[in-house]
């Protein structure tokens, strides 16, 4: 199960999320939580990294997990 979503600013953001997710280490973010839209920060380890493709709205492209 999935915890906090958010999208990933850009990829710089989305590599350190993969890599939080390849090691199981926590990792700090800073991104637009998905349910209410609000620039937050975010720390754990990624579960999740889905790549939403290059013609989505620009700051959508990245769609993280943490738990």
């Amino acid at each position: 199960m999935t915890g906090r979503m958010f999208f990933a600013p850009d990829e710089e953001a989305a590599a350190r999320a993969r890599k939080s997710l390849a090691q199981q280490t926590p990792e700090t973010f800073s991104g637009v939580d998905i349910l209410d839209g609000q620039v937050k920060t975010f720390a754990g380890i990624v579960q999740l990294v889905e790549d939403n493709g290059a013609s989505v709205a620009v700051g959508k492209r990245w769609q993280i997990a943490l738990r």
